[in-house]
């Protein structure tokens, strides 16, 4: 398994299994989520609203994330992971049957509504799989592994669905995975053999196949959802901790939710965090809406701004994981945010595609930073037990925020006449009033308090 000479002999079961299963949602995530707005949109006709729709209904799942953390208390969490999961990924299939819009759009928002329910459990597992010196590097290393594995599978897919690749480009990628394959789950004995099964295979098929392989959306969405399913799979073989039951710690809806209040520095945490998110979810309906009616995007040139997104992002996963672990998640989520904040402005000022590289590489230095930092800075907040409702009240912000915000951002959008420049800005100038907010937050009121521990 790649890195695992970096991983610590007590936790590389855990890794191993984590970064597997990472690999394969990595090629899910990459043949399936830079296109699902471009083909509502560009195959399929999605309206405004829709699109808009599509970007807020899902958070639905995170307003009721509180509900499921309330019913796992003195539960397993893993299958709460593993069962809603499979749900959410299972009807990615279905949007293979999809034939309008409407269809295709309510299919993917039931998806990704039992998807967001997975996010109080997987917390509570990280908490479980990494002990706290280490966990911040280890997510890193297995995210760098799916990065990889999105950046491929986003160029590969763009470019099989417009213009087709060459049978013989195919057939050495079969071969190369094979290699990977074999290597990860194959006993030694049978690598040879498998590996020359698949470049054998390969070379003899090539001369009778003439001409490029060309596929659809839905057959990428099938094959898609299936490595996400085996990817579940393969999580499921996480280590979990032992259930805590204390009937005097649990806890009701009402009170989870006053976590804000009597946490006080959690509640500014999460107010700052929502300002951010609100800003950005302003401006995230209007891009697919901006690439396809303005600067008539290509699925290939989605899957390569996708593909550099991930490309940057398996370099910066390395590089927040260790911020984290040396200094704090706070100074991460400080920095990742202001980075950040500069992608709207590429998007007000593109006249042409390649100009949107930037806010790839921008997105792609940033995202990795807020991935690790949100879950790991709510855990600076909440002792073992109590994860799973920091996570979910977090989550629930987060799902207000979703519901909220791309229709906010909807009526900017029709008050300025329909003008995507001046949205952006608009965008802008909130992700950088929550952004400014962070900032005064973690070096005032939590740097104070981390008793000499750098914020």
């Amino acid at each position: 398994m790649i890195f695992t000479r970096f991983v610590p002999a007590k936790i590389q079961y855990a890794y191993r299994w984590d970064a597997r299963a990472a690999w394969l949602t990595g090629l899910f995530l990459g043949m399936t989520v830079p296109f699902f707005g471009v083909v509502a949109r560009d195959d399929l006709g999605a309206t405004d609203f829709e699109i808009f729709l599509l970007t807020s209904a899902p958070f639905l799942g995170h307003l009721l994330s509180m509900l499921v953390a309330w019913h796992m208390q003195d539960r397993p969490k893993k299958p709460y992971v593993y069962w809603l999961g499979m749900l959410a990924r299972g009807m990615v299939l279905l949007l293979a049957f999809a034939t309008t819009s409407r269809l295709f759009i309510g299919i993917l928002i039931a998806s990704q509504i039992a998807g967001c329910f997975t996010s109080p459990a997987y917390a509570s597992m990280m908490k479980d799989a990494y002990p706290d010196a280490y966990r911040g590097r280890m997510m890193g290393l297995v995210r760098v592994g799916m990065t990889v594995m999105t950046m491929l599978a986003s160029v590969t897919v763009g470019r099989l669905m417009d213009g087709g690749l060459p049978w013989s480009w195919v057939m050495t990628a079969a071969g190369l995975a094979g290699l990977a394959v074999a290597h990860e789950l194959a006993k030694p004995a049978w690598r040879a053999a498998a590996v020359a099964g698949f470049l054998g295979a390969g070379a003899l098929a090539a001369p009778w196949l003439n001409g490029a392989l060309h596929i659809t959306y839905q057959q990428v969405f099938i094959v898609g959802a299936l490595l996400g399913l085996l990817a579940l799979w393969m999580f499921n073989h996480l280590p979990e901790g032992a259930v805590e039951s204390d009937p005097a710690k649990r806890f009701n809806l009402l009170e989870g939710l006053g976590t804000l209040i009597t946490d006080w520095r959690f509640g500014l945490y999460s107010l700052a965090f929502f300002t951010f998110g609100f800003g950005n979810l302003l401006q995230v309906p209007l891009i697919p809406m901006f690439q396809v009616d303005e600067l008539h995007i290509t699925k290939a040139w989605v899957g390569l701004l996708a593909m550099i997104t991930a490309g940057v992002s398996a370099l910066f996963y390395f590089i927040w994981g260790r911020v984290m672990d040396r200094f704090s998640p706070f100074l991460a989520v400080v920095l990742s945010f202001a980075v950040w904040g500069f992608s709207p402005f590429v998007y007000a000022g593109a006249h042409d595609i390649p100009t949107l590289i930037i806010a790839s590489v921008l997105v792609g230095i940033a995202a990795p930073g807020i991935d690790l930092t949100w879950l790991n800075a709510v855990m600076q907040f909440a002792d073992r037990r109590d994860i799973p409702r920091y996570t979910a009240t977090h989550t629930f912000l987060v799902g207000i925020c979703g519901l909220l915000a791309p229709f906010v951002g909807l009526a900017i959008f029709r008050g300025l006449q329909g003008n995507f420049r001046a949205s952006f800005l608009v965008s802008a100038v909130v992700i950088w009033a929550g952004s400014l907010l962070m900032l005064a937050v973690v070096w005032f009121v939590i740097r104070p308090h981390r008793k000499g521990r750098p914020a």
